[in-house]
């Protein structure tokens, strides 16, 4: 999704997940909520529909996740170029510390 640019068909999926209840999303694999913050990462268009639902949802599953699913989640975070700063980011970051 990340690296398919800014275009209205990028913004459109990206509102569509955004949509999905953070308690759905947190029930994914690490691997799928890693790959969701990682588009946050590529696409700043993304990252300003998703990132707060995704950083929620990988707040409620972080502390099941393994140290390297979390690692590579803080390493897409980190690499996030708008929403850095949002209180979701600053309570995941947090329960990533537990």
């Amino acid at each position: 999704l990340g690296e398919k640019g800014e275009g209205d068909d990028v913004k459109a999926c990206a509102n569509f997940i955004e949509r999905v209840n953070a308690a759905v999303l947190e029930a994914l694999p690490a691997e799928q909520l890693v790959k969701l913050a990682e588009a946050c990462a590529k696409s700043k268009a993304v990252a300003e529909t998703i990132l707060p639902t995704v950083a929620k949802a990988c707040a409620g599953a972080v502390p099941s996740w393994s140290m390297d699913d979390v690692s590579k989640l803080l390493f897409a975070l980190a690499k996030v170029k708008t929403g850095g700063d949002l209180p979701e980011i600053s309570e995941l970051y947090g329960r990533a510390a537990e």
